[in-house]
């Protein structure tokens, strides 16, 4: 997977958190900041892929607030 599009879901919110198109895909258990001021815990990641040969990929992550 070269590129996808990641979304950022926080726990207990309804809203995606932050999107953008990305080679880096966070991993369970890694901690990123969309902030300086906030960090979030990767608790669990969905994949969806679609087109031929698996074209365009988005990652939906759903995170916890530190």
């Amino acid at each position: 997977m070269s590129e996808a599009t990641v979304k950022l879901a926080v726990q207990g919110e309804n809203d995606i958190r932050k999107e953008q198109t990305t080679s880096f895909i966070p991993r369970i258990g890694e901690t990123i900041a969309l902030e300086p001021d906030e960090k979030f815990r990767v608790v669990d990641i969905e994949y969806t892929m679609f087109g031929e040969n698996a074209a365009t990929t988005e990652v939906v992550a759903l995170v916890e607030r530190l």
